[in-house]
């Protein structure tokens, strides 16, 4: 049975707990299909990234939470309360719960994710469209509280649904896998691979991707023209300053570069101490098909 952790969501003993434990929110990220990356999760358990910064669609869940757990209570007929758990048989594992129902001695039997969205994701759950994201936390929160099911509850002022989501248990192996591999980097200090997440089942990378390497091709057409002009106008001109229909050329000879390395190496200078910190950046590149 899960450890019942007797702490109130939002209080400072609540955040502590939470920077010791993996919680359902991170269940994407571990996947691979979070917001943010493993690397940044990692970080963040060692206090190197700060905690997210509130946005106005987390400001409407929390304004909104309490308001949709009462309208599901009724729907249910049962109180359902907030609760924090940890995991019996894996302790680094913890949920908080935006509602969760007891049996007898304290045994949570039933529970609810809530989801209070705006727009776009608030539509797509009134259909029973929920994203992967959805599914990994609540897959999370069922392992952490032994459940066979739970109900993720789509809330807005206007209009809700509830949906059932069942247990995986093959999700659920393959997380734990993954969790546990995490968990001990953040033990270890030692930064999680940097293996690419395989992403050919998901339907939104896969639009994206096509859409990307479609305007890839357009940008790649039009630096091409654009060079071919540019040498032809550099041509017409003939080694002097010229302008008409809307552009304008001017010639600019600057002075050549100075060679570091080879300065550095003559003089014996180790140019190292006086290096900027590494810059993080990131190169998208057409991934041919294996055949």
């Amino acid at each position: 049975m899960p450890k019942r952790m007797m702490l109130e969501q939002g209080s400072p003993l609540w955040h502590a707990f939470r920077k010791k434990h993996l919680g359902a929110s991170n269940a994407a990220t571990i996947m691979g299909y979070g917001y943010k990356s493993a690397n940044w999760l990692f970080e963040w358990f060692l206090g190197l990234k700060p905690d997210e910064e509130e946005n106005h669609a987390m400001r409407f869940g929390k304004e909104t939470e309490a308001e949709a757990l009462k309208v599901y209570n009724i729907l249910k007929g049962i109180d359902f309360e907030p609760e924090v758990f940890e995991s019996d048989s894996h302790p680094f594992l913890s949920a908080s719960m935006d509602g969760v129902a007891f049996l007898g001695k304290g045994i949570p039997v039933m529970a609810v994710e809530i989801k209070c969205c705006q727009s776009l994701m608030h539509s797509r759950l009134m259909e029973g469209d929920y994203h992967a994201r959805h599914y990994a936390q609540c897959q999370h929160q069922m392992f952490v509280l032994d459940l066979p099911r739970m109900d993720l509850f789509a809330y807005s002022p206007t209009s809700h649904r509830i949906i059932q989501i069942e247990r995986d248990q093959a999700y659920i192996d393959a997380y734990l896998e993954k969790a546990l591999a995490f968990w001990s980097c953040v033990q270890n200090l030692e930064s999680p691979e940097q293996a690419p997440v395989e992403m050919e089942d998901n339907s939104e990378w896969g639009y994206s991707a096509d859409l990307y390497k479609g305007a890839k091709e357009l940008l790649r057409n039009a630096e091409d023209n654009e060079k071919y002009y540019r040498d032809r106008l550099i041509e017409l001109a003939d080694g002097r300053c010229a302008k008409g229909h809307g552009v304008k050329l001017t010639k600019i000879v600057s002075r050549g570069t100075i060679d570091y390395p080879k300065l550095c190496a003559e003089m014996g200078f180790d140019p190292e101490p006086y290096r900027k910190e590494n810059k993080t950046m990131y190169r998208i590149t057409n991934d041919k098909p294996s055949v």
